[in-house]
Parts: C-alpha cells; structure tokens; sequence
C-alpha cells in the first residue's frame, strides 16, 4: 500500500494496475474521496506551474484560479497527477528491489 495516495499494488505490472485502479468504470468506480485527492493534487501541480510562470499560460495570457478551469482541463491536470504518481512508484519500486537486491 501507498499510503499517500491509497493504492495497493503488486510487484508485477504495477503501472497498468494503478491506471485499472483510477479509471471509472461500472465495477470500479473513483470514490468521492479518491477523485477529491487527485484534485488537489492536480490543483497543486497546476499551481506550481502558475508559480513558475509568473502566473501566465503559454500564450503569455493570464492564468484562472484551478477551480474557474473548463472540466475538461481540470481532468487534463488529474491526468497529468495521475501519470506522475505512477512514474514515482515505478521509481520507488526499483529503488527499493535495487536495494532489497
């Protein structure tokens, strides 16, 4: 278990069990908990995007507030929070079998 992030994985195909384990689908759902975390952590990131580009998108335009963002753009940042998430289990994962080793 990752306690962080409340995922439970196995040692093997670790990445595809925590994209299996974030997709909605009829027989597993996001709890509202669950989706609530990977909110605030895509608003995170997002606002530490904003942070380091004085508060401008890539147009140079102005950046709104994480929750004024059309939906589509917030799922955009769980996605990205999602993908980050699974490359630092990855990591850790290899980090830790290199030393158990």
């Amino acid at each position: 278990m990752y306690p962080v992030i409340g995922i439970a994985l196995e040692e093997t195909d670790a990445n595809q069990q925590v994209i299996d384990s974030q997709a909605p689908t009829t027989t597993n759902p996001i709890s509202p908990l669950q989706k609530l975390h990977w909110q605030v952590i895509a608003e995170s990131a997002y606002c530490a995007y904003a942070a380091s580009t004085n508060n401008k998108n890539f147009l140079g335009q102005e950046m709104p507030v994480f929750s004024d963002l059309p939906e589509a753009i917030q799922a955009a940042w769980v996605a990205v929070a999602q993908d980050v998430a699974i490359s630092l289990i990855k990591l850790c994962d290899t980090a830790l079998s290199s030393v158990s080793d």
